[in-house]
C-alpha cells in the first residue's frame, strides 16, 4: 500500500514541479531522485497520508454505537473473495498502522491524546 502512496505522491510532484528546463528548452521530466531531494519526500507525503487516515480513523471509532459509520466500520462482509491475492482494505491498513504505534481502537476516546500520539510518532 505505501509502495502505491510513493508512486502517487511522485505523479503528483512531478505535476508540481514540471519538467527540467536547460538551455532555453524543456528537456524531460524529473526522475524519482531529483523529487527526494525536494523539500517534499516520500517520507513527507506518506506520513501525510498515514497521520490522516488515523486521525479519521479515530473520529470513526469514537462515533456512537448506532451511527452509519460505526456499524460500516464493525461489518464484516460475508461470502468469499476471489481467487489470488486479498484485496487490501482499508480498515486493515489502518489496524496495522495502529499496531506499528502501540494504538489501539480504545485510545480513539481520548481525541487530544490520540491526535497528540498519531503526531509524535508519524512525524
Amino acid at each position: 500500500m505505501e509502495k502505491k502512496q510513493f508512486v502517487f505522491g511522485n505523479k503528483v510532484l512531478r505535476k508540481i514541479f514540471g519538467p527540467i528546463c536547460g538551455a532555453g528548452e524543456w528537456k524531460r521530466r524529473r526522475h524519482n531522485e531529483e523529487i527526494r531531494t525536494t523539500q517534499y519526500g516520500d517520507h513527507v507525503i506518506v506520513a501525510v497520508i498515514k497521520s490522516r487516515r488515523l486521525k479519521w480513523a479515530g473520529h470513526v471509532i469514537r462515533r456512537s454505537e448506532d451511527s452509519n459509520m460505526k456499524n460500516v466500520w464493525k461489518s464484516e462482509i460475508l461470502g468469499s473473495r476471489p481467487v489470488g491475492r486479498p484485496k487490501n482494505r482499508w480498515k486493515d491498513q489502518v489496524l496495522k498502522d495502529l499496531q506499528k504505534l502501540n494504538l489501539t481502537e480504545e485510545d480513539a476516546d481520548n481525541r487530544d491524546s490520540w491526535r497528540l500520539k498519531i503526531d509524535e510518532d508519524i512525524n
